[in-house]
Protein backbone atom coordinates (compact mmCIF):
# COMPACT_ATOMS: atom_id res chain seq x y z
CA UNK A 1 0.00 0.00 0.00
CA UNK A 2 1.24 3.47 -0.99
CA UNK A 3 -0.44 6.84 -0.76
CA UNK A 4 1.27 10.06 -1.63
CA UNK A 5 0.02 12.98 -0.02
CA UNK A 6 0.60 17.32 -0.55
CA UNK A 7 0.32 19.50 1.99
CA UNK A 8 -1.86 17.06 3.96
CA UNK A 9 -4.11 16.40 1.11
CA UNK A 10 -3.76 12.63 -0.79
CA UNK A 11 -2.74 12.87 -4.45
CA UNK A 12 -2.06 9.13 -5.38
CA UNK A 13 -2.82 5.67 -3.67
CA UNK A 14 -1.85 2.15 -5.11
CA UNK A 15 -3.38 -0.75 -3.03
CA UNK A 16 -1.18 -4.26 -4.17
CA UNK A 17 -3.17 -7.63 -3.29
CA UNK A 18 -0.03 -10.01 -3.77
CA UNK A 19 -2.33 -13.38 -3.02
CA UNK A 20 -4.48 -11.72 -5.85
CA UNK A 21 -2.34 -10.69 -8.04
CA UNK A 22 -4.56 -7.10 -8.09
CA UNK A 23 -3.44 -3.61 -7.95
CA UNK A 24 -5.90 -0.57 -7.44
CA UNK A 25 -4.93 2.32 -8.00
CA UNK A 26 -5.69 6.09 -8.26
CA UNK A 27 -4.16 9.66 -9.14
CA UNK A 28 -6.21 12.61 -8.24
CA UNK A 29 -7.09 14.72 -11.61
CA UNK A 30 -5.74 11.75 -14.02
CA UNK A 31 -7.65 8.66 -13.60
CA UNK A 32 -7.67 5.61 -11.60
CA UNK A 33 -7.49 1.82 -12.29
CA UNK A 34 -10.73 0.15 -14.06
CA UNK A 35 -11.28 -2.12 -11.61
CA UNK A 36 -11.88 0.23 -8.75
CA UNK A 37 -15.13 1.34 -11.22
CA UNK A 38 -16.65 -2.13 -9.58
CA UNK A 39 -15.54 -0.72 -5.80
CA UNK A 40 -17.33 2.63 -6.53
CA UNK A 41 -20.56 0.89 -7.92
CA UNK A 42 -20.51 -1.10 -4.82
CA UNK A 43 -20.80 1.48 -2.83
CA UNK A 44 -23.32 3.24 -4.38
CA UNK A 45 -25.09 0.22 -4.05
CA UNK A 46 -25.05 -0.13 -0.11
CA UNK A 47 -25.55 3.63 0.44
CA UNK A 48 -28.14 3.72 -1.86
CA UNK A 49 -29.74 0.21 -0.02
CA UNK A 50 -33.01 0.43 1.54
CA UNK A 51 -32.12 -2.65 3.28
CA UNK A 52 -30.41 -1.96 6.45
CA UNK A 53 -29.45 -6.17 6.90
CA UNK A 54 -27.36 -6.91 3.79
CA UNK A 55 -26.91 -10.71 3.73
CA UNK A 56 -23.65 -10.20 3.70
CA UNK A 57 -22.15 -6.71 4.99
CA UNK A 58 -18.55 -5.11 3.10
CA UNK A 59 -15.32 -5.90 5.08
CA UNK A 60 -12.99 -3.21 4.99
CA UNK A 61 -9.84 -4.28 6.07
CA UNK A 62 -7.33 -1.66 7.16
CA UNK A 63 -3.98 -1.39 9.11
CA UNK A 64 -4.60 -1.38 13.13
CA UNK A 65 -3.32 2.16 12.91
CA UNK A 66 -6.06 3.50 11.41
CA UNK A 67 -9.16 1.57 12.35
CA UNK A 68 -11.05 3.54 14.04
CA UNK A 69 -10.89 6.94 11.38
CA UNK A 70 -11.91 4.38 8.97
CA UNK A 71 -14.75 3.18 11.03
CA UNK A 72 -15.84 6.92 11.44
CA UNK A 73 -15.53 7.43 7.80
CA UNK A 74 -17.01 4.74 6.48
CA UNK A 75 -20.79 5.15 8.63
CA UNK A 76 -20.39 9.13 7.51
CA UNK A 77 -20.16 7.44 3.40
CA UNK A 78 -22.74 4.24 3.55
CA UNK A 79 -24.18 5.13 6.74
CA UNK A 80 -25.75 1.65 9.05
CA UNK A 81 -23.00 -0.38 10.72
CA UNK A 82 -25.14 -2.77 9.61
CA UNK A 83 -23.85 -2.47 6.02
CA UNK A 84 -20.30 -3.30 6.52
CA UNK A 85 -17.47 -4.08 9.34
CA UNK A 86 -14.07 -2.83 9.46
CA UNK A 87 -11.48 -5.77 10.36
CA UNK A 88 -8.22 -4.25 11.61
CA UNK A 89 -5.30 -6.29 10.44
CA UNK A 90 -1.53 -6.39 10.95
CA UNK A 91 -1.14 -7.17 7.19
CA UNK A 92 -4.30 -6.36 5.10
CA UNK A 93 -2.43 -7.77 1.16
CA UNK A 94 -3.74 -11.45 2.41
CA UNK A 95 -7.37 -10.95 3.50
CA UNK A 96 -9.76 -12.93 0.96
Amino acid sequence: MVGVAVKGIPVIGVIHRPFKSETFWAVKGHGHSSNLNKAAELVDLVRDSKDTHLSSPIRIIVSRSHAGNVQNYTKTVLGSNDKFNVISAAGAGNFE
